[in-house]
């Protein structure tokens, strides 16, 4: 019958990954705009070091299992369990250059946001309002954007979620949960923050077993689960790796000088903006009237107080609330609109257009951006061959002097300087002025002592008639100090 009413066939039904063009222009236009807004601050940290760290694999074709960059620890034992993010970094590296690493650091944090995406239409969501949240998600995470392994922790955290939606959805009777034990393989050789991975499988098997009562079997929960804790230990420290996170938590001069490991400041707009969103998640199920599984409520309070103990972890709290807001039924903004083609076509032409308006006007054509390491003080420690006798005070140039090919002080190697030995200490008595800088500095055989003009070291040591200044920039201000 020609006249018979048909229903209208939904398209999200089915449309698996076809349908990624809203969300993912939605989340390049977040994620071009941050790395166009303060490329240079991207490179700050730990990202040099890494970069040279994956070159010197690429080339010598193993882990380094010494300490090759610093003079104060050069031959001590190191086990590098991020090789993995250095070896994909200094890929991106060759392949296109700085501007290569800032487009590998982009393509995981998209990636990862059309993951969350994915889950979020999984749960139930509608393609348009799943991508609105998972955009703002993205703009909440822009606090966390630099060139770090921490990059690749949260694509795979992401990855984590979609499988642990999956399971769900199919009850527990496919084997989707066998995708974890290679996921967390991967993860610990990326940054330590895998043990989420075991801790969160673990808690949606008993979720199984516990709530909903149903029979556990090793071909499709305890196999995958045991797996899931084994295959991680596939890396430089072996077991180290799970026990590495709780002795950087127990280190309590670390944790007290580290800003990222403190709680957040909620004088901070997006610290301020993603603790609302989180408390707005717990309170929107007495509104909306669906009320969240049990599983769904302990993670997200167990992120919630992460986060609370450490800023760090906010990162992944902000990954978690697309998928929790659209289990609680949240379809608002834009929640009357279907994914249509014309749409998308609009979108579209809107994304690229505030992608080109958003590129910055200082590319990094030639090399990185200006601001990222002080080119004078570097070109002076070699040009008189002072870099082993030139104690980097707080390690902030650490990594620039390893991509100069200069042996340094101390740099971000956590592991290394603040677990291993006592440098760290050393490092933190001397910017704080609780030690004396020729005391530090005759321990370590050091003449020179390189301090970002800023600190009260510097003031310190410009007032001390034993120290003489030899190089002063606009940054950072190098003094020498009396014969050893």
């Amino acid at each position: 019958m020609s006249g018979r009413w048909r229903p209208r066939r939904r398209r999200l039904a089915g449309m698996g990954w076809r349908c990624l063009s809203l969300p993912a222009l939605l989340v390049l236009v977040v994620v071009a705009g941050r790395m166009a807004a303060d490329a240079h601050r991207m490179f700050h940290g730990d990202a040099l070091w890494h970069l040279m760290n994956g070159l010197w694999i690429l080339h010598h074709g193993r882990i380094p299992v010494h300490d090759h960059f610093s003079w104060s620890m050069t031959g001590r034992p190191w086990q590098d369990s991020e090789w993995g993010y250095d070896l994909v970094l200094s890929l991106s590296y060759l392949a296109g250059g700085y501007w290569g690493m800032l487009v590998l650091t982009g393509a995981l944090f998209a990636a990862a946001l059309a993951v969350v995406w994915r889950g979020a239409v999984l749960v139930g969501a509608k393609a348009v309002p799943a991508a609105v949240w998972v955009a703002v998600a993205g703009g909440l995470l822009s606090a966390y954007w630099k060139l770090r392994p921490q990059d690749m922790a949260y694509l795979a955290f992401a990855v984590m979620l979609l499988v642990l939606e999956r399971y769900r959805r199919d009850q527990g009777s496919s084997g989707i949960l066998w995708l974890l034990p290679p996921l967390g393989l991967l993860w610990a050789n990326f940054h330590g923050s895998f043990v989420i991975l075991p801790a969160f499988a673990a808690l949606a098997v008993a979720n199984d077993r516990l709530v909903h009562r149903r029979i556990l079997t090793v071909r499709r929960q305890l196999g995958p689960l045991v797996g899931t804790f084994l295959l991680p230990l596939v890396n430089p420290q072996g077991l180290g790796a799970y026990t590495y996170p709780f002795r950087l938590a127990a280190h309590e001069s670390f944790m007290a000088q580290m800003t990222e490991w403190r709680s957040p400041d909620f004088h901070d707009p997006l610290y301020l903006a993603l603790g609302l969103l989180a408390l707005g998640a717990l309170v929107l199920p007495r509104f909306t009237g669906r009320r969240p599984s049990v599983l769904r409520l302990v993670l997200l309070l167990g992120l919630v107080i992460a986060f609370l103990l450490s800023r760090r972890n906010g990162a992944f709290l902000a990954l978690y609330l697309p998928l929790y807001l659209a289990h609680c039924g949240l379809a608002w903004p834009l929640g009357g609109f279907h994914d249509r083609p014309a749409l998308n076509a609009v979108l579209t032409l809107a994304a690229v257009g505030a992608v080109l308006l958003l590129l910055p006007s200082n590319r990094l054509a030639a090399g990185m951006p200006a601001g990222a390491c002080p080119a004078g003080a570097l070109g002076f420690i070699a040009h008189h061959g002072i870099a082993g006798r030139t104690i980097d005070a707080d390690g902030l140039y650490g990594d620039c002097e390893i991509l100069r090919g200069l042996p340094d002080f101390i740099d971000g190697r956590v592991d290394l300087f603040a677990l291993a030995s006592s440098v760290y200490r050393e490092d933190t008595a001397l910017v704080s002025l609780s030690a004396a800088p020729s005391g530090v500095a005759a321990r370590y055989g050091a003449r020179y002592i390189w301090v970002p003009r800023p600190f009260g070291l510097a003031r310190y040591l410009a007032t001390d008639p034993r120290w003489q200044v030899v190089y002063r920039g606009r940054e950072s201000v190098i003094f020498r100090g009396p014969p050893g």
